[in-house]
């Protein structure tokens, strides 16, 4: 987790593999053609203690994660031992969530997905209903020196062709044209493409992540679904990744995409459990 995104991999398609030091876990990662270096799979960690050595919180402040399944509060070291518990029992999420699934070898495009609701995903910064209206989270469950994607700085209007914009701006990095809706806007609703290079550089990773990603620059998205209080919905059929930043009191921005449509910046209910990609700082 030493890792210096500035000299790292200084070529596009440049990959490497991150070994997660907080629980041993194995990720491919690559700087695809925005620039950035991003891990190629879904984050998984869970059941275990987070510090300021190996995660991004402020100093003195310590965080547990359930294991599979778990709830509980993120103060709570018997949080990380939890196994069992209603995850979505009513609205009142500011509880630690997190389910695991396995990647589904019945697509070429799957990887192992954690779910995590907005609360869990940036420890404590943020959950439904909180009066939150907008920001970017300065903390998350990403490893030290990576971070979760942020749709703006300021949680407010969404500029298409800005950098910080990461999920947008890594889309229209793969597609500048065929885009539909105002470049700017704070919904996410009416910004959107349906171009199919996009479309294939964002959805299809592979199950051997560096050399179909290296050969093809694909981004790695999968179509990981979601987590809800009625379960794993939509594997295999749309992909959901939360972006750091909010959106109101309710709801943050995420990433969505399916067979036919990409929406960089659409809003998400903070309770949903999505999955979770990292950036090089």
């Amino acid at each position: 987790q030493d890792f210096d995104a500035n000299t790292e991999l200084p070529n596009e398609t440049d990959s490497t593999y991150l070994i997660d030091k907080r629980d041993g876990k194995k990720y491919a990662v690559q700087r695809l053609p925005d620039g950035k270096i991003w891990m190629m799979q879904n984050l998984t960690i869970n059941g275990v203690e987070l510090t300021p050595d190996d995660t991004n919180i402020a100093d003195g402040n310590t965080y547990y994660l359930p294991k599979d399944g778990g709830t509980g509060s993120l103060a709570d070291s018997n949080t990380k031992n939890a196994t069992t518990g209603d995850v979505f029992a009513g609205y009142a999420d500011n509880q630690a969530m997190f389910k695991f699934r396995s990647k589904d070898t019945s697509y070429t495009n799957d990887s192992d997905t954690g779910y995590y609701n907005f609360y869990t995903a940036t420890l404590g910064y943020s959950y439904y209903g909180d009066g939150k209206t907008s920001g970017t989270s300065p903390q998350d469950i990403c490893p030290k020196g990576w971070r979760m994607p942020r749709t703006t700085d300021s949680g407010e209007n969404v500029t298409a062709i800005d950098s910080t914009n990461d999920f947008t701006y890594l889309a229209r990095t793969y597609s500048t044209s065929n885009w539909s809706g105002s470049a700017t806007g704070t919904s996410g609703y009416g910004y959107y493409s349906t171009n199919s290079t996009l479309l294939t550089s964002i959805n299809q990773g592979a199950a051997s992540p560096l050399a179909t990603a290296t050969a093809n620059n694909y981004a790695g998205f999968s179509y990981a679904g979601y987590w809800s209080k009625l379960g794993l919905s939509n594997i295999g059929y749309d992909g959901f990744y939360w972006s750091a930043s909010i959106y109101d009191a309710d709801n943050s921005y995420q990433l969505e995409f399916g067979s036919s449509y990409v929406y960089p910046q659409l809003r998400e209910t903070k309770y949903s459990g999505l999955a979770v990609r990292c950036i090089a700082k």
